[in-house]
């Protein structure tokens, strides 16, 4: 599961993270992976807060987990 925080956002390292440990490369570059993923509407960046925020959608359909929340 994809540990998430309340706010559902998530910095640039933590997405790299996630991206490093996909059982498979989706793409070999991690820039084009996130440039993918926010073409097909997966997550956003949030400059303010300078993290990636993931649609609800995915949030609830794969059950990731939030920190913080209750």
């Amino acid at each position: 599961m994809i540990p998430l925080r309340e706010n559902q956002l998530l910095i640039k390292e933590e997405l790299q993270e996630i991206w490093q440990n996909l059982p498979e490369k989706v793409l070999e570059n991690f820039e084009e992976f996130v440039s993918l993923m926010r073409e097909i509407g997966i997550i956003e960046f949030r400059e303010k807060e300078e993290r990636y925020k993931f649609a609800d959608i995915y949030v609830y359909g794969f059950e990731m987990i939030r920190q913080g929340a209750v």
